[in-house]
């Protein structure tokens, strides 16, 4: 089975570039699912009681990486907006104005997408949580609220290089290497991000990207959700070995976990959709007590799990 293939074997639906941004409002297909239903991909009725979620991946990844799982949010009523930030796929490594990729370029990208795709969720993986936060310091009016899963945040001024352990800023520091007169890290190995599956590691490795230096070592706002308001939820993947949790919790996210792998995208789609439905549900709940609206309508009630088991308490709202 490819990264992007459905279980059904139908075709997933298309990657959102930067240049397609606007398109990420198109409606998809609602389906009320109870506690005990599969989830199961397959066309139902349309209707405009619907969730958006604007996918942001990590480093080295592109919108590809989110395949697997709108294959299980979409037909809960989920529309999914993942998109390619600068830099990610294709051949360019450069801005509009021909200079090299920056966080902020990244940042410009997203808040394009959001002002197509209002009201939305975020949902960032790994680097992509920087993403977001630079999105945020330059217009917070669009960042209505976050679901981090495994992400980087910046605790000050400070930029991507600075925020990691020391063991991961010397690697990075010593692959940098030029492309094409750009200054870039290659990828690491699949196993870096948890995949040890030879036939998935195979096709993760063709379709990683080399990642410009400037999303690395510019400095970023060091922006503060919870001072600003913004509520979130962080899915943290266990075992824990980096400090996900602790940057979560300092802008006052409240903290879900999920047994897997960094690329918990790839490696548990189901479990991870299940636990997206709950968390962006859990975020309805504090917009509705605190009298705003994080989303248009109500989620589908789904706890569904792996093989249609209800997932453990320690992910529910």
């Amino acid at each position: 089975m490819g990264i992007g293939e459905p279980p059904d074997g139908s075709v997933s639906h298309a990657r959102v570039s930067q240049r397609r941004a606007a398109a990420c409002h198109k409606r998809r297909p609602f389906v009320v699912l109870g506690a005990d239903t599969e989830p199961t991909p397959k066309r139902v009725r349309r209707t405009d009681a619907m969730t958006r979620l604007v996918l942001v991946h990590g480093a080295w990844h592109g919108a590809w990486a989110w395949d697997k799982v709108t294959t299980w949010l979409e037909p809960h009523g989920v529309e999914c907006c993942a998109i390619s930030l600068p830099g990610s796929e294709g051949p360019s490594l450069h801005n509009a104005n021909g200079q090299a990729v920056t966080l902020v370029d990244q940042a410009r990208t997203l808040i394009e997408t959001l002002r197509s795709a209002r009201p939305a969720v975020v949902v960032a993986h790994s680097h992509g949580g920087l993403v977001v936060q630079e999105a945020a310091a330059m217009d917070r009016d669009l960042v209505s609220a976050v679901i981090a899963i495994d992400a980087w945040f910046a605790e000050r001024d400070e930029a991507f290089m600075e925020t990691v352990p020391d063991g991961m800023r010397q690697w990075l520091r010593s692959a940098v290497r030029q492309t094409n007169g750009m200054t870039v890290i290659p990828p690491p190995p699949p196993a870096a991000f948890g995949i040890n599956d030879a036939s998935l590691a195979a096709e993760v490795r063709s379709r990683l990207a080399e990642q410009p230096l400037g999303t690395f070592d510019a400095p970023s706002s060091g922006f503060n959700f919870a001072q600003a308001g913004i509520p979130g939820v962080a899915i943290v993947c266990e075992p824990r070995t980096l400090p996900f949790d602790r940057l979560a919790e300092r802008h006052g996210f409240s903290i879900r976990s999920i047994t897997s792998g960094h690329n918990v995208m790839l490696l548990e789609p189901r479990r991870l959709a299940s636990v997206l439905l709950q968390s962006v549900r859990h975020l309805d709940f504090i917009a509705g007590t605190s009298g705003e609206r994080v989303r248009r309508t109500p989620v589908p009630r789904s706890d569904v799990g792996p093989r249609g088991k209800h997932v453990s308490r320690q992910a529910r709202p």
